[in-house]
């Protein structure tokens, strides 16, 4: 037996340690890790050490977009069509500036966060919209 063979084994009855949790585990004789939250542990780990790592402006605007989505799905609740005052989505912490896509209807510029949209209308008030062909990739 060689020595990687034997360190991948751990002993002869077949049975492995996992690189990140050190639990004994059995598998395929190249398998390294015992779960895939042990490989992905390990990944991040990898990652880190090499620093590699997202840029924090990209990190900060993923959150932007995902909390505007959630109010629109919040404010939507199954519904497809909405109006609603602009002040509640400003008061839920709503950031306009931040959207997934843009779709002009004529004189109408809807911005979408995902699958869920808004117009600006008049006097304050905002028409949100889900649109779920935006989900179809």
């Amino acid at each position: 037996m060689t020595k990687q063979t034997q360190k991948n084994n751990g002993s002869d009855t077949g049975y492995r340690k996992c690189e990140v949790c050190g639990l004994s585990f059995e598998g395929r004789s190249d398998k390294r890790f015992c779960s895939d939250a042990c490989r992905n542990a390990n990944k991040r780990q990898v990652q880190r050490i090499s620093g590699w790592q997202e840029p924090a402006f990209v990190e900060k605007i993923h959150r932007m977009l995902r909390h505007n989505r959630q109010i629109l799905k919040e404010r939507l609740a199954g519904e497809s069509k909405l109006i609603i005052s602009k002040t509640d989505l400003i008061e839920a912490g709503f950031h306009f500036g931040y959207c997934t896509s843009i779709f002009s209807k004529e004189i109408n510029i809807y911005r979408f966060c995902y699958e869920y949209g808004w117009l600006e209308v008049e006097n304050g008030k905002i028409l949100l919209v889900k649109n779920d062909r935006h989900t179809e990739l």
